[in-house]
This record gives C-alpha cells, sequence and structure tokens, in this order.
C-alpha cells in the first residue's frame, strides 16, 4: 500500500475537504493503478463546539469516489482541532491499495 499525506488551504471557490483531496491525490503519479482507496482520516480546524468535520471530510471523501468510483469507497473518520499546524484548515490522510 501507498501512503499519501497532504496538508491543504482551502483555494479560491472550493470546500476544504474537496481541496483536501485534489491534494492527497496529487501524490499519486498518472500511472498508479488505484486498485482500492483503504481509508481516509481527517483533521479540521475548527472552533470549539462546532459539528461540522465530518460534512467537511465527507466532501473530500466524495471526490475521491467522483475519480476512482467503486475504487474510491474506503472508512472515513474525522477529529475537530481547535488548532493545526501552519495555520491550515484541513488534513486528510488517505491510504490507497495500488495495483
Amino acid at each position: 500500500m501507498t501512503r499519501a499525506r497532504r496538508r491543504a488551504c482551502t483555494p479560491e471557490g472550493t470546500g476544504p475537504g474537496s481541496a483536501a483531496a485534489l491534494r492527497t491525490g496529487r501524490h499519486l503519479s498518472a500511472g498508479d493503478p488505484v486498485r482500492q482507496a483503504t481509508g481516509v482520516f481527517g483533521l479540521v480546524n475548527t472552533a470549539p463546539g462546532t459539528a461540522v468535520p465530518h460534512e467537511i471530510i465527507a466532501s473530500g471523501n466524495e471526490l475521491l469516489r467522483q475519480v476512482f468510483g467503486d475504487a474510491g469507497r474506503c472508512t472515513v473518520s474525522c477529529i475537530a482541532a481547535t488548532s493545526l499546524p501552519f495555520e491550515i484548515a484541513v488534513e486528510m490522510d488517505a491510504v490507497f491499495e495500488i495495483a
């Protein structure tokens, strides 16, 4: 398995979960055939009491499903954090099985 990890800031006009998924996918080269995404873990920089981290990470996971089809379906977990390094909005850790 190949592990891809990438920190992402929110680009103009996209959600932070989708942006993090796009940046995570950049670690895969065009020649890497993805057999299956096996898991996504996300950290979301949010204020205490905010209950939206799962929605943000779900948007990133949905993008993986759109790109890889059934191979993009995987387990998802997330945690809200009051502070992340480098003032980033979202960090996603995705694990892919490469054929």
